[in-house]
């Protein structure tokens, strides 16, 4: 049978724990962290703590494993996500930016349906690709929302 690691607390982690802990705190998921961290100190079973807190057992060893390994920090945080995240094909970026600057549009405008649908990619990768290249739709007086695209002007620099 494993056994839960003990948890002791100097004072300025205790001040800092029932801090993050007060219901008026900005995250719940912090204060139910700090919450876990402040009864394993207590001496509180992980079986008692969660159904203490209502949680799951495996959450109250998680987390009293992060704070009994990386201290304060290691419950500051929510945990890392396994995974990398979606990546786009080589090149896709650099064609939908290459399509929506060089080349005419069917119906006289680009959106980021029209271009979609041409590039066979969902509107909302090609909304992400203008935003995050710059790409700004040009309004037109009555004509819809985009009739040419043009590079946004750097304010910051």
């Amino acid at each position: 049978m494993r056994r839960a690691p003990h948890i002791a607390l100097s004072p300025a982690d205790r001040e800092l724990l029932n801090a993050w802990a007060s219901p008026a705190t900005l995250s719940v998921r912090r204060a139910l962290r700090a919450r876990i961290v402040l009864e394993a100190a207590r001496g509180g079973t992980n079986g008692q703590i969660a159904r203490y807190l209502g949680v799951h057992p495996e959450t109250v060893a998680l987390w009293r494993g992060r704070f009994a390994a990386q201290g304060v920090e290691g419950v500051r945080h929510d945990a890392p996500r396994p995974g990398t995240g979606r990546r786009a094909p080589p090149g896709l970026i650099d064609r939908i930016v290459r399509t929506t600057l060089e080349s005419q549009p069917p119906n006289g405008r680009w959106t980021t349906r029209s271009l979609a649908a041409a590039l066979n990619v969902s509107h909302m990768f090609v909304y992400r690709v203008w935003k995050s290249q710059g790409l700004v739709p040009a309004l037109g007086r009555g004509l819809g929302p985009i009739l040419t695209v043009r590079r946004a002007e750097r304010t910051d620099v």
